[in-house]
């Protein structure tokens, strides 16, 4: 496992406190965790399409690896 794997491994342990529940110590460690990430990914993006509801639909952009959502 490289240390890329390790992170997004992190990240997703990181993720289970829910934001509103966290300390700020905790929010900037989940910051720099996500910049590691977002820096050091060879990003592959995809383009897809998913539903919101019945009847709207949205279009995102997404790395495959990262999960990193273009804005």
């Amino acid at each position: 496992m490289n240390e890329l794997d390790t992170m997004l491994s992190v990240k997703k342990r990181l993720t289970i406190i829910p934001e509103k529940e966290r300390t700020k110590e905790y929010n900037d460690i989940c910051k720099s965790v996500h910049s590691y990430i977002f820096s050091n990914c060879q990003h592959e993006f995809e383009t897809d399409m998913f539903d919101v509801d019945p009847e709207k639909s949205v279009v995102i952009t997404y790395c495959v690896l990262c999960e990193y959502v273009k804005p």
